[in-house]
């Protein structure tokens, strides 16, 4: 199996003419890999990119779909959780490299291609959500590790019972 590139993610995008233009990838294990200390190692996406050119700004629209595997935060197991993203990312040709905002650079006009690999997997990353678990089945019950869900129950209700009554006093100056 081919190991990815960081350079297939690259867009020429001069001496092309203005209008529309689309480009397919497939995102796997390898994606993931190309960044340091990546908080997703495994999965599977599908992201369609459309650039509009313009005389002086580049639109990239981004739809990402696929999943990816997260750690439930309840029961610890591997789930595979679904993506579905669209984003936009705005390249204005100026002078020189420049940060404008969270979704618009500027980039000399010397430049004949940008690379996109770091959008879309910063637009990955900052899409998993903050409390990752497990789906709700069609019932709406959890469908994580019944036997850790158990322990996580009997370890709560057996730190309820261990109280420490050198407490029992700062109780009652609450009332």
């Amino acid at each position: 199996m081919k190991m990815v590139s960081i350079a297939e993610y690259d867009i020429y995008f001069s001496g092309k003419s203005n209008g529309f233009y689309s480009f397919d990838y497939i995102i796997g294990n390898d994606f993931f890999k190309l960044f340091p200390k990546p908080p997703i190692e495994e999965g599977t996406l599908n992201v369609h990119l459309q650039m509009e050119k313009k005389q002086k700004l580049l639109i990239f629209d981004f739809k990402i779909t696929g999943e990816i595997a997260l750690v439930c935060d309840n029961c610890l197991e591997k789930f595979m959780s679904p993506v579905l993203l669209t984003a936009k990312q705005y390249v204005k040709l100026g002078q020189i490299y420049e940060e404008l905002d969270e979704v618009t650079i500027s980039i000399p006009h010397s430049e004949e291609k940008i690379n996109v690999a770091q959008w879309i997997y910063e637009t990955i990353v900052l899409s998993i959500p903050i409390r990752r678990v497990h789906p709700l089945d069609e019932n709406g019950h959890p469908t994580c590790n019944p036997d850790m869900i158990k322990r996580i129950k009997d370890l709560s209700q057996t730190n309820q019972i261990k109280k420490d009554s050198r407490w029992d006093k700062l109780t009652t100056l609450l009332n």
